[in-house]
């Protein structure tokens, strides 16, 4: 297979960067990689037969851990495998390059979540995302808790971008942000007893939402509490 590579300015978006490159695509099909991750060789092999429908617009594999050699990135492992469970996939990384034209590439005003907004497009434009199980490849997950808050305040940074670029504010409220706000005004009316109670059940049920999952995967209650425990950390950092 001929290599080609294009050199180039370094643009600050990862959107700008492939909508460069798009000109130059000749291929039906473009592959995007993580530099951070390695691939199946027969990942494109079992990503491929989806496109014999024409309303497919990509495809997205089934991610593993890089390596597992801690608890937590055990932990990781059993949360992705509940993540995968029953995917509906939000993005894709193998793409139908005349759809990609089509819609317009990826978005160059936003970070990190481009690629989630080519998703949401392709969708209201009638295409389809496609998961493949066995398309499986391997990332390098972050299993140190500062590693963790530093990826994380980069996503929330890249989150919040996104929410005033399109004025999802009113929408988009954590529910954890909820229950912190429902705590601190019960503080400031002197521990109301109902707003400590709605944000009690506030935070139970986050925890039963994210950790239900998990529970269905692995029922060992030292996974389930540690698991619930570091995504509720994430979701707090973020």
């Amino acid at each position: 297979i001929p290599i080609k590579i294009f050199r180039m300015k370094h643009v600050g978006m990862r959107g700008k960067l492939i909508n460069s490159i798009l000109p130059k695509v000749k291929s039906d099909i473009i592959w995007i990689v993580e530099t951070d991750a390695y691939y199946d060789r027969d990942y494109l092999k079992n990503s491929m037969r989806h496109f014999e429908d024409p309303k497919v617009a990509g495809t997205i594999g089934r991610i593993h851990c890089w390596e597992i050699k801690t608890f937590l990135d055990r932990c990781r492992e059993v949360e992705l495998a509940a993540r995968y469970r029953n995917y509906n996939p939000f993005t894709v990384w193998v793409i139908r390059t005349s759809t990609f034209r089509e819609l317009g590439g990826f978005d160059e005003r936003v970070w990190f979540f481009d690629d989630a907004m080519f998703g949401k497009v392709a969708k209201e434009n009638g295409y389809r995302l496609v998961f493949e199980p066995k398309a499986l490849w391997y990332h390098n997950e972050k299993s140190s808790l500062k590693v963790i808050a530093r990826q994380r305040f980069k996503w929330g940074y890249a989150y919040l971008l996104t929410l005033r670029h399109y004025r999802w504010f009113p929408l988009y409220i954590p529910l954890w942000t909820a229950a912190v706000v429902l705590l601190g005004t019960s503080f400031v009316w002197n521990f109301s007893s109902q707003f400590l109670a709605a944000g009690a059940a506030l935070f139970a049920g986050y925890t039963f939402y994210i950790g239900k999952d998990v529970f269905k995967v692995n029922k060992n209650p030292v996974y389930f509490v540690s698991i619930t425990a570091i995504k509720l950390y994430k979701q707090f950092v973020t």
